[in-house]
Parts: structure tokens; C-alpha cells; sequence
């Protein structure tokens, strides 16, 4: 008994095949250039002792993103925190150049120095995830105390 193929139907399975093959490489290309953030990575820069504006606010965890929220509103902030702090998952280590670290727990209140700046401004591709995840606003964190 002989089965009959539609015709064309080695011409779709080729094509199908090269289509998938093209995904998959677009999907390997997209992977190099946004990963995933591991659990507990904080954005970090070197330290800037720039203060342009100080907020008062708490830290929020969303998205596997820790973020900035501003009492008076207003856009989520993605903290860039100095080299040397770390995350434990309920608190930073705040760590500023000659000084001990400061712990800042998720739930508290705290005023956070610094500047905003753009993603464009941080042009290292090591951001790149933080801004296609995270999407906020980026702001280097220079210094931080409680909010009293």
C-alpha cells in the first residue's frame, strides 16, 4: 500500500525547519544581550559623591528587581548602589568608600542621596538587563541615612 504526500509537503517541512532554525538563533542572539538578573543582584557603579537631590522612601523588591520608592510619588527609581554593597534579600549593605557599611533594611524608611541619570549614561552592558527588567528610572546612590 502506498501513501500519498501532499505535494509540497517536503517543501513545508524545510521551511518549517529553517524558520525554527532562525528562532533559534534569534533567540540565542537575544540572550546575549538582555540575561536574566540572578536572584539578589544589586546594579552597582563606582562610588559618585555627587548628592543632587535627596529622597525620602523605602525599597521595594518587584519584578527581581530591588527599587526605589519616593514618599511624595513620582516615578520608581532602580538604585545604582557603589561597588561593595550587597543583598541578602532583606536588607543592603550600603558600602561608602572609608566608611563601615551600613545596613538598610527593605521595610524601613531611609533618605537616599544621589543623582538621576539615564540608562544612556550607563552604557556599560552590564546594565542592560536592569533596564529591560527593572524599568526605572536609574539613580546613583551616594550616600544614605534614616529617615528620622
Amino acid at each position: 500500500m502506498k501513501v500519498k504526500r501532499p505535494a509540497g509537503s517536503v517543501g513545508s517541512a524545510l521551511t518549517a525547519i529553517l524558520a525554527c532554525a532562525a528562532l533559534q538563533s534569534c533567540a540565542t542572539n537575544q540572550r546575549e544581550l538582555v540575561r536574566p538578573l540572578r536572584p539578589l543582584e544589586l546594579a552597582k557603579s563606582a562610588y559618585d559623591g555627587n548628592v543632587v537631590e535627596q529622597l525620602t522612601g523605602a525599597l521595594a523588591f518587584e519584578h527581581a528587581c530591588l527599587l526605589f520608592r519616593s514618599d511624595i510619588g513620582g516615578p520608581l527609581l532602580t538604585p545604582i548602589w557603589p561597588e561593595g554593597s550587597s543583598f541578602d534579600g532583606t536588607s543592603v549593605k550600603y558600602h561608602e568608600p572609608a566608611r563601615q557599611e551600613q545596613p538598610l533594611l527593605i521595610a524601613e524608611h531611609f533618605v537616599m542621596g544621589g543623582r538621576r541619570v539615564t540608562w544612556q549614561q550607563l552604557s556599560a552592558p552590564s546594565y542592560r538587563p536592569f533596564q529591560h527588567q527593572c524599568q526605572a528610572e536609574p539613580f546613583l546612590v551616594s550616600a544614605v541615612r534614616p529617615a528620622d
